[in-house]
């Protein structure tokens, strides 16, 4: 758990899965890349599903959530989804009924990062979390409804649409404040319209970076994926928000490492590096 002045967060699991590991490194070699992690006989290196719950000031605010349970058959073999960790298990087992989640900041509309906002229920497709508003940029929404051959499997409408159905969407253009010292930043390389969450605190803010930096072995400005959509531009946001990261004590939190789910960093001779660890996983 983070703590800071109004609010606590919980850095909650609402899932796993697996990337082809060339997919998750981009254009890395391999003999790099996996000095790192480790793959299974199909070279996909697992990947967590960092839900955050911020608890404070009257609300429960959920960032993301996870792949859902709405996946086919194959793309669950494909992608080696472990239900484990489903989100509204991980909260119930904290504690939190899915009906006192007051807000959903979905930072981007792929498949498992928006995926657990919608559970189909007797061949309906209904909001997870049904007293909640749910955030997206127009830049994002617009895009998932329209996307290119590259990326279009990412996007799977119904994990969206029924939010807008439901009129519980709010389709957001650019910066917004959730509250005074919640602030939603928007970057467009890995995706247009990609949200990130700003805790502002005097002494320990803290920043969810989502895919700009899917694990802490991204930290390095060039280790990109190949589902960046536009890379050159997403070097230049991650170096951005690693050198405020790196000046005002922000801690990072990653979407998508399985053992680091914090840290702090600090500027190193050749590339940003990590300083501090600030929460690792349970098990580690």
């Amino acid at each position: 758990m983070l703590k800071i002045k109004n609010y606590e967060i919980h850095l909650l699991e609402s899932g796993r899965f697996a990337l082809d590991g060339g997919a998750v490194f981009g254009v890395i070699p391999k003999p790099l890349w996996s000095r790192k992690v480790d793959v299974d006989e199909e070279n996909r290196v697992t990947m967590s599903l960092t839900t955050p719950v911020i608890i404070g000031k009257d609300r429960k605010i959920l960032i993301d959530s996870g792949v859902g349970n709405k996946l086919e058959e194959k793309l669950k073999k494909i992608y080696k989804v472990d239900f484990n960790y489903d989100i509204e298990k991980s909260l119930t087992d904290f504690g939190i009924k899915p009906q006192e989640i007051t807000d959903v900041i979905i930072t981007h509309l792929h498949f498992d990062h928006v995926g657990g906002c919608v559970k189909q229920i007797d061949g309906r497709y209904i909001p997870s979390f049904p007293n909640a508003r749910y955030y997206v940029q127009r830049k994002q929404f617009d895009w998932a409804n329209n996307p290119t051959e590259l990326d279009r499997a990412s996007f799977m409408k119904k994990n969206f649409m029924p939010l807008l159905e439901n009129n519980v969407l709010d389709i957001i253009d650019g910066e917004f404040y959730l509250t005074s010292d919640i602030v939603v930043y928007v970057t467009d390389g890995h995706t247009p319209g990609l949200q990130h969450v700003f805790i502002r605190d005097s002494e320990n803010p803290v920043f969810f970076a989502s895919d700009l930096i899917p694990m802490s072995h991204h930290i390095p400005t060039t280790w990109i994926t190949a589902f960046d959509l536009f890379p050159v531009d997403l070097i230049k946001e991650k170096k951005y928000y690693l050198d405020q990261a790196a000046r005002n004590n922000w801690t990072i939190i990653f979407p998508h490492d399985p053992y680091i789910k914090a840290v702090k960093v600090k500027k190193g001779e050749k590339y940003f590096e990590i300083s501090e660890i600030i929460e690792k996983r349970d098990n580690e």
